[in-house]
């Protein structure tokens, strides 16, 4: 199933498209979790970082798939990307892009290290690459599913 969407953040116009892989299983195992809102938390800031770096008529991929028992969570971006020297201290606490004009507002180096603890809490893991500045970036989120909503 897939479901596109048009997002209006600070009057940006931003395409997001969002993907539910593995006939609807990868939607149900986020629904029926036990960690719902804990979930919510890691796609709302990620997707809020997406929002925020990606320029006026960019573009977003959420992608939500079943990998066997792990259910997997991509959110794509053609926005500022990420330097290389950034990259390995991106999940750190406090830890902040470079100023961009594209930024819509400053965030306080907090949701991404919030990201981190919220899926290593859940035993999961969490990536970020980036081709370089101005290529954009992906994240991605695999959780473990709860034992009952493995299908």
């Amino acid at each position: 199933m897939t479901t596109d969407t048009r997002i209006n953040a600070t009057s940006q116009q931003t395409d997001c498209h969002t993907r539910y892989d593995g006939h609807g299983a990868a939607r149900r195992g986020l629904h029926g979790s036990r960690h719902r809102t804990r979930l919510v938390q890691i796609i709302g800031n990620l997707l809020g970082n997406a929002i925020r770096y990606t320029p006026d008529a960019g573009h977003i991929q959420v992608a939500l798939q079943l990998h066997g028992t792990s259910l997997g969570l991509e959110v794509a971006d053609d926005g500022i990307g990420i330097s290389s020297e950034l990259m390995p201290k991106f999940f750190d606490l406090y830890m902040q892009g470079e100023p961009s004009s594209t930024a819509r507002t400053g965030g306080l180096g907090l949701g991404l290290a919030l990201v981190r603890s919220l899926v290593e809490i859940h035993h999961g893991s969490v990536s970020a690459t980036s081709a370089g500045v101005g290529k954009g970036s992906v994240f991605r989120v695999i959780l473990p599913l709860d034992a009952g909503l493995q299908t």
